[in-house]
């Protein structure tokens, strides 16, 4: 059974909270595949958010540890940290999570990212602001991250912090609209982005 066939049986059928972790795991492993992270954005448009929206309370209902991994709020926060193409659902999560799991361990990481992409959507100059190879950016809150319109530094390690993150940017040179929402979005109390490899 192909792995999109199986996501759309569990989600025909999904009445207990340990099948939805273990198919949002299962997604969330799917997700870590892509290297190059706008390459994901069909995949989470037509799978993993029908599948989050469809199983939301079960989702956050699997609470123990307060969502942390293996379960399923946990990897549904991967997902929707990466969905930069859809800013709106990722507020969308974010609300549902703050609700259901205030003290989850990473909820910052997620309200830091949308801060991110408030300020990337404020800031972009339509038709002016373009990518590295002078092509106009069409979807700036994931265009910017996309590695073939923004090649990343040269030789760069996997950072492991923001401030190395950041500093990768901007010794890379090429994505001006990305170093001025970030420092409009430190302004706004964001620490925890751009994103780093996290344990």
């Amino acid at each position: 059974m192909k792995f999109d066939d199986l996501v759309n049986f569990i989600l025909e059928d999904v009445n207990d909270d340990s099948g939805v972790a273990k198919t949002a795991n299962d997604l969330m492993e799917q997700d870590q595949k892509y290297s190059n992270p706008t390459d994901r954005s069909n995949w989470q448009k037509n799978t993993v958010q029908p599948f989050i929206t469809k199983n939301i309370k079960e989702i956050l209902s699997d609470s123990e540890d307060n969502g942390n991994y293996p379960h399923a709020p946990y990897a549904c926060w991967v997902l929707v940290q990466h969905m930069d193409a859809d800013p709106k659902y990722q507020e969308y999560f974010c609300k549902e999570l703050e609700k259901a799991i205030p003290s989850f361990p990473k909820l910052k990481f997620l309200q830091d990212r949308i801060i991110v992409n408030q300020e990337i959507l404020r800031h972009w100059n339509k038709g002016q602001d373009k990518d590295a190879n002078g092509h106009p950016l069409t979807n700036p809150t994931s265009d910017l991250r996309d590695s073939n319109k923004f090649p990343p530094l040269e030789g760069a390690t996997s950072p492991k912090s923001a401030k190395e993150a950041y500093n990768q940017i901007l010794q890379a040179n090429n994505n001006p609209l990305f170093i001025k929402a970030l420092q409009a979005a430190y302004k706004r109390g964001v620490t925890t982005q751009p994103s780093y490899a996290v344990s």
